[in-house]
């Protein structure tokens, strides 16, 4: 065996708990990465769609809402995942004063990021409501006259 090889197995006997932790954890990450990158899949198919909405001279943002709306909410689930690690990191005890400023300069920026993705909804649906009530006023106006 060599000596690589042995300290994989030295590893794996004593930390067989925290390396199978760690190992759940990438697999976790691996997942909410793939939210992402639907999300971002998503939101890239929402702006070809307004492309196309601009150049036929449609104009139909509503319809693209629950499609943005699904973004949305798939970048807040990974976001939550990725806050609450950085969490996990800043309650760990750290070896020196600069891991420690580090983990919190992640957590707050974690933070932040999860912030404005809640924003960003908020301003969407909130969008969502000022277009339909523009409709209603649209439509009694119709009936109006």
């Amino acid at each position: 065996m060599t000596a690589a090889r042995e300290g994989a197995v030295f590893l794996e006997e004593s930390d067989s708990g925290l390396l199978s932790q760690a190992v759940s954890t990438l697999n976790q990450s691996r997942h909410y990465l793939i939210f992402i990158i639907a999300a971002v899949l998503i939101s890239y198919g929402v702006l070809w769609q307004q492309k196309r909405q601009l150049i036929c001279g449609e104009s139909d943002p509503q319809a693209l809402f629950p499609y943005q709306v699904l973004s949305s909410i798939l970048t807040i689930c990974a976001l939550v995942f990725f806050f609450r690690l950085s969490e996990q990191g800043s309650v760990q005890e750290k070896d020196s004063s600069l891991e420690r400023r580090l983990s919190d300069v992640n957590l707050t920026a974690s933070g932040l990021v999860l912030a404005a993705s809640f924003m960003r909804l908020w301003a969407l649906l909130e969008g969502r409501q000022l277009g339909g009530a523009d409709s209603a006023d649209e439509e009694v106006e119709t009936a109006l006259t």
